[in-house]
């Protein structure tokens, strides 16, 4: 989730640079001069924070980003012509971008899939490409190590087999899954929920 909105903010940045190029009545002043050099220092942190994944151990980078970011909303006022609104759109939409980065807590290591009747299937610890495949890596009733590779043609039969219904229910169903998941996170400590792990816990005491 963090490296989407890093990615979101190379975007968003790349836009911003690409539409102050654009703009002739204000080019190669101090003020637009600051401002380009102000969204190419953003595409540079954001690029490395998602290249060296340095954004979940090192929260600075990101903290940085804003304040470059918001810069830019004080700046908009020194900038001529559509310039300045450009500027400040990009300021506050990076600004609130990176604000809810700062706000996510440090990515899982791992998800389960459940049966019907609550019992852990799969735990899947990794999601990695390789070539044109997504390739699932992790563990079948916590003890047999295994990977699932999704093929580009099953990806699509995937996505023709979601119903209307579904796809409505995407945008709540993030939100809730979100919400529970701070929650989760804060009452454990960030601890993992892992059953298996937990079973493992339990069957190891100290002898009497």
């Amino acid at each position: 989730m963090v490296n989407l909105l890093h990615n979101i903010t190379i975007g968003i940045s790349i836009c911003f640079v690409t539409a102050l190029g654009l703009t002739k009545a204000s080019m190669f002043t101090w003020s637009w001069i600051v401002a380009v050099s102000t969204g190419a220092l953003l595409i540079l942190l954001a690029g490395s924070a998602i290249i060296f994944e340095t954004a979940a151990r090192r929260p600075w980078i990101s903290r940085l980003m804003l304040f470059v970011s918001a810069c830019l909303v004080p700046l908009a006022w020194f900038i001529d012509g559509t310039a300045r609104w450009y500027t400040l759109i990009a300021g506050l939409i990076i600004s609130i971008n990176l604000l809810m980065v700062l706000r996510l807590k440090p990515v899982a290591q791992s998800f389960l899939l459940h049966s019907s009747d609550g019992a852990t299937l799969m735990e899947i610890k990794n999601l990695d490409v390789r070539g044109y495949d997504i390739v699932l890596r992790g563990k079948m009733m916590g003890t047999m190590p295994t990977s699932a590779h999704m093929k580009p043609e099953e990806m699509w039969a995937a996505l023709t087999m979601m119903p209307i219904g579904l796809i409505l229910r995407l945008p709540v169903l993030l939100v809730k899954a979100f919400g529970s998941a701070r929650k989760v996170s804060n009452r454990t400590g960030g601890q993992s929920q892992n059953p298996f792990e937990r079973v493992r816990r339990r069957s190891v005491r100290p002898l009497d």
